[in-house]
Protein backbone atom coordinates (compact mmCIF):
# COMPACT_ATOMS: atom_id res chain seq x y z
CA UNK A 1 0.00 0.00 0.00
CA UNK A 2 1.04 3.56 -0.70
CA UNK A 3 1.69 5.74 2.11
CA UNK A 4 0.19 9.36 2.81
CA UNK A 5 2.77 11.57 1.92
CA UNK A 6 2.78 9.90 -1.37
CA UNK A 7 -0.88 10.39 -2.19
CA UNK A 8 0.01 13.97 -0.69
CA UNK A 9 2.57 14.68 -3.26
CA UNK A 10 0.71 13.11 -6.71
CA UNK A 11 -2.34 15.24 -5.63
CA UNK A 12 -0.04 18.00 -6.00
CA UNK A 13 2.64 17.09 -8.84
CA UNK A 14 1.03 14.34 -10.29
CA UNK A 15 2.27 10.90 -11.34
CA UNK A 16 5.51 11.40 -13.31
CA UNK A 17 6.52 14.28 -10.76
CA UNK A 18 6.38 11.96 -7.54
CA UNK A 19 7.57 8.36 -9.38
CA UNK A 20 10.88 10.17 -10.91
CA UNK A 21 11.15 12.44 -7.36
CA UNK A 22 14.81 12.54 -6.80
CA UNK A 23 15.70 9.96 -9.43
CA UNK A 24 18.93 11.38 -11.81
CA UNK A 25 18.03 10.51 -15.29
CA UNK A 26 21.13 8.24 -16.61
CA UNK A 27 20.45 7.91 -20.64
CA UNK A 28 22.98 4.82 -21.19
CA UNK A 29 23.04 1.59 -22.82
CA UNK A 30 22.76 -0.26 -19.65
CA UNK A 31 19.91 2.51 -18.28
CA UNK A 32 17.53 3.81 -20.18
CA UNK A 33 16.00 6.83 -18.69
CA UNK A 34 15.60 7.18 -14.96
CA UNK A 35 17.45 4.95 -12.43
CA UNK A 36 15.72 3.41 -9.80
CA UNK A 37 18.02 4.44 -6.96
CA UNK A 38 16.77 7.68 -4.94
CA UNK A 39 19.72 10.46 -4.23
CA UNK A 40 20.47 12.61 -1.54
CA UNK A 41 18.18 16.01 -1.78
CA UNK A 42 20.34 18.76 -0.92
CA UNK A 43 18.06 21.23 -0.08
CA UNK A 44 15.01 23.53 -1.85
CA UNK A 45 15.13 27.22 -2.47
CA UNK A 46 12.36 30.04 -1.70
CA UNK A 47 10.82 29.33 -5.19
CA UNK A 48 10.23 25.85 -4.15
CA UNK A 49 13.21 24.36 -6.08
CA UNK A 50 14.55 20.81 -5.10
CA UNK A 51 18.53 20.28 -5.32
CA UNK A 52 20.25 16.91 -5.58
CA UNK A 53 23.60 15.62 -5.75
CA UNK A 54 24.91 11.95 -7.08
CA UNK A 55 28.21 10.91 -5.30
CA UNK A 56 27.70 7.14 -7.17
CA UNK A 57 27.63 9.28 -10.64
CA UNK A 58 31.17 8.66 -12.78
CA UNK A 59 31.07 11.89 -14.55
CA UNK A 60 31.99 14.50 -11.73
CA UNK A 61 30.17 17.47 -13.67
CA UNK A 62 26.48 16.09 -13.81
CA UNK A 63 26.47 15.46 -9.86
CA UNK A 64 24.33 18.33 -9.17
CA UNK A 65 21.30 18.75 -10.61
CA UNK A 66 17.81 20.93 -10.22
CA UNK A 67 14.14 19.82 -10.26
CA UNK A 68 12.19 23.37 -11.00
CA UNK A 69 9.18 23.75 -9.06
CA UNK A 70 7.16 24.85 -11.81
CA UNK A 71 8.15 22.28 -13.82
CA UNK A 72 7.43 23.34 -18.35
CA UNK A 73 9.52 21.88 -20.68
CA UNK A 74 9.48 24.89 -22.39
CA UNK A 75 10.44 27.21 -20.19
CA UNK A 76 13.53 25.26 -18.31
CA UNK A 77 15.57 28.64 -17.52
CA UNK A 78 18.43 29.09 -15.14
CA UNK A 79 17.02 32.27 -14.26
CA UNK A 80 14.65 30.62 -12.10
CA UNK A 81 17.65 29.12 -9.84
CA UNK A 82 18.17 31.74 -7.03
CA UNK A 83 21.83 33.03 -6.89
CA UNK A 84 22.42 31.37 -3.13
CA UNK A 85 21.93 28.23 -5.14
CA UNK A 86 23.90 28.90 -8.41
CA UNK A 87 27.04 28.81 -6.70
CA UNK A 88 26.35 25.24 -5.36
CA UNK A 89 25.12 23.72 -8.42
CA UNK A 90 27.96 25.00 -10.76
CA UNK A 91 31.03 23.79 -8.48
CA UNK A 92 31.91 27.38 -7.04
CA UNK A 93 31.58 26.26 -3.18
CA UNK A 94 30.86 22.77 -2.18
CA UNK A 95 28.46 23.11 0.91
CA UNK A 96 24.70 24.34 -0.03
CA UNK A 97 23.67 27.28 0.99
CA UNK A 98 22.09 27.90 4.71
CA UNK A 99 21.55 31.46 6.36
CA UNK A 100 25.09 30.24 8.67
CA UNK A 101 27.64 29.72 5.55
CA UNK A 102 25.45 32.48 3.15
CA UNK A 103 25.24 36.28 3.79
CA UNK A 104 22.11 37.68 2.54
CA UNK A 105 21.91 40.04 0.26
CA UNK A 106 21.58 43.83 1.08
CA UNK A 107 19.66 44.62 -1.93
CA UNK A 108 16.27 43.96 -2.96
CA UNK A 109 15.40 39.75 -3.17
CA UNK A 110 15.94 37.94 -6.79
CA UNK A 111 12.98 38.04 -8.61
CA UNK A 112 12.43 35.31 -11.95
CA UNK A 113 11.44 37.03 -15.50
CA UNK A 114 7.89 36.29 -16.29
CA UNK A 115 7.14 35.69 -19.30
CA UNK A 116 4.16 36.24 -21.08
CA UNK A 117 3.35 32.47 -22.04
CA UNK A 118 3.96 31.16 -18.03
CA UNK A 119 1.44 34.17 -16.40
CA UNK A 120 -0.66 36.19 -19.25
CA UNK A 121 -2.23 37.86 -16.52
CA UNK A 122 0.70 39.70 -15.60
CA UNK A 123 1.82 40.59 -19.08
CA UNK A 124 1.31 43.92 -20.59
CA UNK A 125 -1.77 44.86 -21.89
CA UNK A 126 -2.17 48.48 -23.30
CA UNK A 127 -4.95 50.86 -22.21
CA UNK A 128 -7.66 49.98 -24.54
CA UNK A 129 -6.99 46.14 -24.10
CA UNK A 130 -10.08 44.31 -23.29
CA UNK A 131 -8.21 42.08 -20.23
CA UNK A 132 -6.61 45.18 -19.14
CA UNK A 133 -7.85 45.93 -15.38
CA UNK A 134 -7.78 49.35 -15.29
CA UNK A 135 -10.18 49.68 -18.58
CA UNK A 136 -12.95 51.02 -17.32
CA UNK A 137 -10.64 53.70 -15.39
CA UNK A 138 -9.07 54.67 -19.41
CA UNK A 139 -12.66 54.57 -20.79
CA UNK A 140 -13.78 57.38 -18.28
CA UNK A 141 -10.84 59.62 -19.04
CA UNK A 142 -10.91 59.30 -23.21
CA UNK A 143 -15.15 60.20 -22.81
CA UNK A 144 -14.10 63.05 -21.15
CA UNK A 145 -11.70 64.01 -23.98
CA UNK A 146 -14.64 63.62 -26.23
CA UNK A 147 -14.59 66.34 -29.80
CA UNK A 148 -16.86 69.46 -28.58
CA UNK A 149 -18.32 70.87 -31.44
CA UNK A 150 -17.95 74.63 -32.01
CA UNK A 151 -21.46 76.66 -31.95
CA UNK A 152 -21.69 80.00 -33.62
CA UNK A 153 -22.21 83.00 -31.78
CA UNK A 154 -25.56 83.61 -31.40
CA UNK A 155 -26.88 87.19 -31.51
CA UNK A 156 -27.67 90.27 -34.03
CA UNK A 157 -24.85 89.69 -36.11
CA UNK A 158 -25.04 91.70 -39.27
CA UNK A 159 -25.42 88.79 -42.04
CA UNK A 160 -25.62 88.94 -45.74
CA UNK A 161 -27.31 85.81 -46.99
CA UNK A 162 -26.23 82.83 -44.64
CA UNK A 163 -22.59 84.77 -44.29
CA UNK A 164 -21.73 87.13 -41.24
CA UNK A 165 -20.58 90.50 -42.14
CA UNK A 166 -17.07 91.34 -40.24
CA UNK A 167 -15.94 95.21 -40.29
CA UNK A 168 -12.52 95.11 -39.51
CA UNK A 169 -10.02 98.24 -39.81
CA UNK A 170 -6.65 98.14 -41.19
CA UNK A 171 -3.59 100.02 -39.94
CA UNK A 172 -4.75 103.36 -41.75
CA UNK A 173 -7.69 103.45 -39.83
CA UNK A 174 -10.20 102.43 -42.88
CA UNK A 175 -13.15 100.20 -42.29
CA UNK A 176 -12.95 97.05 -44.42
CA UNK A 177 -16.19 94.62 -44.33
CA UNK A 178 -15.38 91.04 -45.31
CA UNK A 179 -17.85 87.72 -45.65
CA UNK A 180 -17.09 85.17 -43.17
Amino acid sequence: MLSPKFWEIYRKEGLMRTILRGKPYKPTHEKGGYSEEVVRLVGSDEFGNRYYEDFTHSNKNTRRWVEYADYNKWFMTPKKIAPAWHGWLHYTYDDPPRKDNFVEPYFRPHKTVVFKTDHPTQAYKNPGHLQNTARAENEEIARSRKYQAWEPPVGGEERHGKKIVVRRTDPLGQVIEELD
